[in-house]
């Protein structure tokens, strides 16, 4: 879509209401080193938008669960810290 901005890119994915939750999205970085790294999200944010988006962080130690109101300001610009 291209209705609500901030965008990173051009516009965002979204499943116009029809799958509820079903729909996922996959993003594996391509990392120089092995290090720690901060994962942040960007989305833009909405009162239509949903306030429990399930994110899990898959890392070398296993993974972190992280749930994030897409109501809510991202509080970097257009990004908020996963961890």
């Amino acid at each position: 879509s291209s209705l609500v901005g901030p965008f990173v890119g051009e516009g965002y994915r979204h499943d116009g209401g029809e799958k509820d939750g079903q729909q996922s999205a996959t993003f594996t970085p391509d990392l120089p080193a092995a290090g720690k790294y901060e994962v942040r999200l960007s989305y833009s944010p909405n009162p239509n938008r949903a306030t429990n988006v399930p994110v899990t962080v898959k890392h070398a130690d296993g993974e972190k669960a992280v749930t994030v109101n897409q109501r809510q300001k991202p509080t970097d610009g257009a990004f908020v810290s996963l961890g």
